[in-house]
């Protein structure tokens, strides 16, 4: 079954504590959502949004209640 992944990869482009910051906005690296394409076990038509799934050591996922 064709998935979608959407992985968020440091999504600050600084290090330090963003929250120090009066406009953090600015500071959010604007490449940190890294969409990838693959396929999926059928089972996974069943998934429930709440939990999440480790795949292949790429990270943990888990289903999206929207669409974006």
């Amino acid at each position: 079954m064709k998935a979608c992944f959407n992985a968020v990869i440091r999504f600050f482009a600084i290090f330090t504590n963003p929250g120090k910051n009066d406009h953090f906005e600015a500071l959010i690296n604007p490449e940190s959502l890294v969409v990838t394409y693959g396929v999926v076990e059928p089972g996974m038509t069943n998934s429930e949004p709440v939990i999440s799934y480790q795949f292949e050591r790429e990270g943990y996922f888990f289903v999206e209640t929207t669409k974006t």
